[in-house]
């Protein structure tokens, strides 16, 4: 089915150029000339994607979104703002009304192509998690009732140190939160990341952009509004609903918060070390099988040389005993002679059993490095 795309604009020619940039054949539009009437378009069709221009008179982007967001018929309607001015208030004050995402104006063809596909893919993903997330809830509920505050973050403790990677630690701190109820987005930052991920498993681009910018302020935690930020220098967490009405239940909200971030904070160092340790143990491992078949290429023709020397040696001695008779040389002679080959001959032999000797504590040596890594 043809995604249905609403564009708002007071500028008719921005309705053509978005269609034009988009593909006219390539999704089904609809218009509007301002806030109202896209609230009215909204209730008449219920678009999938709505391209929402910022400056409008009367009723402007932003207050259109959150009226949006307050309908029933405007939840799951993922909203793209769009706006000439790209000041960091703008973004806040976009992503504070309910935007999913953020283009700046003059429009380019390969940016609103890529957000516009973001946009159908997470919806779809928000579509799956959905259906399930009622039942996520219910269940943390259950189990906060059960076990209380404090068992949360012992329970998160306890399954952090069995998170294995940065995807699962991101998703612990998610769950732990949301057994208090709490909605929230986190952003881990480490060597391959950042990883950004919200409650519902996913994250805007303008929530990965605002939790990157949040990430440079001193403050431990701040508020603002019904938000509470948490950061740390390898995490930072945005809970966008703290329960305000309730002021003991807020202030208790907010150090265990503090106290599972805390937590999230130490185990992403240590889990960043053992990341770092794997790779750097594969690293070894893969050099010590390359080791080892180069020793076995060497061997053969380490033992294929020592043949031919042995031969050779033989040979040599054949060679000289049988000259002997040819040069007529006397018995002192001969001995003279013997006496110079013989001991280089042995002395070969020597340096021949010693190599081979060398060989074998080398492979040896060898072996228990790549046992010793592979444990």
């Amino acid at each position: 089915m043809t995604a249905h795309i609403l564009l708002v604009d007071d500028d008719p020619l921005i309705f053509h150029l978005e269609k034009s940039l988009l593909g006219e054949n390539d999704y089904r539009y609809s218009t509007a000339r301002n806030g109202e009437d896209c609230l009215v378009r909204i209730e008449a069709e219920r678009p999938d994607i709505i391209l929402l221009d910022i400056t409008m008179p009367g009723m402007d982007g932003l207050n259109t979104c959150e009226h949006i967001r307050r309908s029933e018929k405007g939840q799951g309607i993922y909203i793209i703002f769009v706006s000439a001015r790209n000041d960091a208030e703008t973004r806040l004050a976009a992503y504070d009304a309910g935007g999913d995402d953020f283009m700046l104006k003059p429009l380019s063809a390969t940016e609103i192509r890529h957000k516009v596909e973001i946009a159908l893919r997470t919806r779809q993903e928000v579509a799956e998690l959905r259906r399930n997330l009622n039942d996520t809830m219910s269940m943390a509920m259950t189990a906060l009732s059960a076990s209380g505050e404090m068992g949360v973050i012992l329970h998160f403790f306890s399954r952090s140190f069995s998170c294995q990677t940065m995807e699962a630690l991101a998703g612990a701190i998610l769950d732990g939160l949301g057994s208090y109820g709490l909605s929230a987005s986190v952003q881990l930052k480490f060597e391959g990341g950042p990883l950004t991920l919200n409650s519902e498993r996913r994250c805007s681009l303008i929530e990965q952009e605002l939790l990157a910018s949040l990430a440079h302020d001193t403050r431990r935690i701040f508020d603002y509004g019904s938000r509470t930020v948490v950061n740390f220098p390898h995490v930072s967490v945005l809970i966008k609903n703290m329960p305000l009405d309730d002021e003991e239940r807020y202030g208790r909200m907010k150090d265990n918060a503090a106290l599972l971030i805390e937590g999230a904070e130490h185990r992403i160092q240590a889990l960043a070390n053992e990341i770092s340790v794997k790779r750097r143990q594969q690293r070894l491992a893969s050099a010590m099988r390359g080791a080892q078949c180069d020793l076995v290429e060497i061997r053969g023709d380490y033992k294929q040389n020592q043949t031919e020397v042995a031969a050779t040696l033989t040979n040599l001695e054949r060679q000289v005993e049988s000259t002997f008779s040819r040069l007529d040389l006397t018995e002192a002679q001969e001995s003279a002679l013997l006496g110079v080959v013989q001991p280089l001959a042995k002395r070969a032999y020597t340096l021949e059993e010693k190599t081979r000797n060398n060989d074998q504590r080398l492979s040896k040596v060898l072996d228990d490095l790549a046992s010793a890594i592979t444990g």
